[in-house]
């Protein structure tokens, strides 16, 4: 089973709860793929997706997210907030473990504190080209764009709004 983590860090505008501004962490690393959507070339191509990973043995669920989540991205976490499971083929699920999805609030001004020291040594080694945060609506722009194609951080970005109720 895997884990999904959806980084995060929230700003008031205007000193107003009714203006918060959500930040996602999204990270870019090359994926081979059958074929792009939206070239249709076969190949190598820069995926745009939250931190995720597979458990070692005897993690858990939460424990495999801080993990990948501190590997891909060095962010210092202050809330933890599990959003729900995903499993990205029904078909099989009574043979196939469901990959479960976590929200974590970022502490910002560790934030600022790490973004010059550039990506891990262990981020270099996945081949992690950028870790970055965006809005939620630049995330949603880049689904429907086509930029982000992973299911699993299609489905881990509409748990989030689900659980915020955000898009009102």
């Amino acid at each position: 089973p895997g884990s999904i983590i959806i980084p995060y860090f929230s700003e008031h505008l205007f000193g107003k709860e009714f203006f918060t501004r959500y930040n996602l962490g999204v990270i870019e690393k090359p994926r081979r793929i059958i074929e792009d959507p939206l070239t249709r070339k076969q190949g190598n191509v820069i995926s745009i997706e939250f931190p995720m990973g597979f458990a070692n043995k005897g993690e858990t669920s939460e424990e495999t997210a801080r993990r990948e989540l501190s590997e891909e991205t060095n962010a210092f976490i202050e809330k933890i907030t599990y959003l729900g499971s995903i499993n990205p083929l029904p078909a099989y699920y009574a043979v196939q473990k469901s990959n479960e999805v976590f929200a974590a609030e970022i502490d910002q001004a560790k934030l600022e504190e790490i973004t010059g020291r550039g990506l891990s040594k262990k981020a270099q080694k996945e081949v992690i080209v950028n870790a970055r945060y965006v809005s939620i609506y630049e995330v949603r722009d880049l689904i429907t764009s086509g930029k982000i194609f992973c299911g699993l951080t299609q489905s881990a970005f509409a748990k989030f709004i689900c659980h915020f109720s955000l898009f009102k």
